[in-house]
């Protein structure tokens, strides 16, 4: 066993933040290994300390899918790492993550997260219950990057698994854009338009950046690097969102997330000197307008109809959270 963490450099570092996917992980790691492409990356897939057996299922995944004298482990204060290329595909390389205890929210997180960033030259977003679905995913967006280096960001459309329903709306897309294109920091005040697992950005430009630790980390990240560099769109079903009884934004009231989007959007008018003020009041306007239907529709079943159109909630509903 080896002390601290992995030192080696790839031109694409995988972060997939995880806790009790024990149900999807294989999904996320099936989509990593699948991928095609003309340079080495790395997978950090960082489970934090789940309690639904989720690192069980990552250690197994490493006896079958490496060869066990290609096997690193790392002894490290805050985890444990399992490092290792795939068996089929020596272009992905694991680096499994085990923590020691819960980091949510905690510095020592961050920490860790500088060290992997100073290894690589992009980054690609996909947590543990969502997956990738094209083999050549990583392959187009490093391309299109190294060939446009005005682009701080550039993600593409995903298929949206709403596990929340039976059959109504189950599956559907999340982008509404109908090809490849720029798209506007304006559009993104505008609300949610980007799948966490469509996103691919360069470090250095992250480098940049002093980032907030709001609620939203990955809508903070994407404006932030909109105000670095453009921001482009692939317009190709590349990966699939899956919606679930899980998530952070699920179990939060509809008057508290609207209150911190609010929050979000005076820091991202200050940073950007006011140059979105009048888009940025207004999305705050809209938000707050959707938190109180939401609101008022738990309550009663026929006032929100008449406080809103219906075609007018669902539109806004659409913006802020496909």
């Amino acid at each position: 066993m080896k002390q601290g963490l992995p030192d080696n450099r790839y031109k694409v570092r995988i972060q997939c933040s995880t806790y009790n996917h024990a149900k999807y992980i294989e999904d996320a790691l099936t989509g990593f290994s699948m991928q095609q492409t003309s340079f080495p990356f790395v997978c950090c897939v960082m489970d934090d300390a789940s309690t639904d057996g989720e690192q069980e299922i990552l250690k197994r995944w490493i006896d079958n899918h490496c060869n066990a004298e290609d096997i690193e482990i790392y002894d490290h204060p805050l985890t444990i790492v399992l490092k290792a290329p795939d068996r089929k595909n020596r272009n992905c390389i694991y680096a499994i993550h085990l923590l020691k205890y819960n980091t949510w929210g905690k510095p020592e997180r961050r920490e860790l997260l500088g060290h992997w960033r100073k290894l690589c030259a992009y980054e690609a977003l996909c947590e543990g219950d969502d997956y990738w679905i094209d083999p050549l995913k990583l392959q187009r967006q490093v391309d299109f990057m190294e060939e446009n280096s005005d682009y701080s960001i550039c993600f593409h459309n995903a298929v949206i698994l709403n596990e929340r329903v039976e059959n109504r709306e189950k599956i559907s897309s999340f982008c509404n854009f109908n090809k490849n294109q720029q798209i506007s920091t304006q559009r993104l005040i505008e609300g949610w338009c980007i799948p966490t697992a469509s996103v691919l950005y360069r470090v250095e430009s992250l480098a940049q950046l002093k980032l907030p630790g709001f609620h939203s980390g990955d809508y903070t990240l994407e404006l932030a690097l909109a105000s670095v560099g453009k921001v482009y769109y692939i317009n190709r079903y590349m990966s699939v969102y899956r919606k679930n009884n899980g998530g952070v934004s699920v179990n939060i009231s509809a008057k508290k997330w609207a209150t911190q989007l609010c929050e979000l959007l005076d820091w991202y008018d200050k940073y950007t000197a006011n140059r979105y003020k009048k888009d940025i009041d207004k999305s705050k306007k809209n938000a707050l307008l959707l938190a109180k239907y939401i609101g008022l529709k738990k309550k009663c079943i026929l006032f929100p109809f008449l406080f809103m159109p219906y075609y007018t909630f669902q539109k806004l509903k659409r913006k802020f959270f496909n």
